[in-house]
């Protein structure tokens, strides 16, 4: 008679942080340590929307910098990214443009109370 395995159905905490796919379109984040959360509409703490702002000046005549340009207006296509501030100037030196950028990138996250107890004695984790 064969050994029967026994699979953990626990979830492990996770690491890093974590970007899943979707949820009313944008992308859902967990923090370091986090465990996935399994929510109902009608439950009091629901993701909510962040931005985490990034700033950067690009070479054009690099292209790992062109890479990454196009990639921030791709996601910015899809609604992941909100630019808010952009400027391109010529550079005699490299005969390319630099450009500067300043954009956020939106995420969903829980709320930080959520793992904490709340009012009507529930604890969310």
């Amino acid at each position: 008679m064969a050994k029967e395995k026994t699979i953990s159905r626990k979830a492990e905490p996770i690491k890093g942080p974590i970007v899943l796919p979707g949820i009313d379109g944008r992308r859902f984040r967990l923090r370091a340590g986090q465990e996935l959360p399994l929510l109902k509409k009608d439950d009091p703490l629901q993701p909510e929307p962040v931005a985490d702002a990034r700033v950067k000046i690009f070479d054009c005549s690099k292209q790992e910098d062109l890479s990454e340009y196009a990639r921030v207006w791709d996601d910015a296509a899809k609604g992941d990214v909100m630019i808010s501030a952009e400027e391109r100037h010529w550079c005699d030196e490299t005969q390319n443009f630099k450009i500067f950028l300043r954009w956020g990138e939106v995420y969903m996250e829980m709320p930080k109370a959520y793992g904490r107890s709340t009012s009507n004695g529930q604890i969310y984790e």
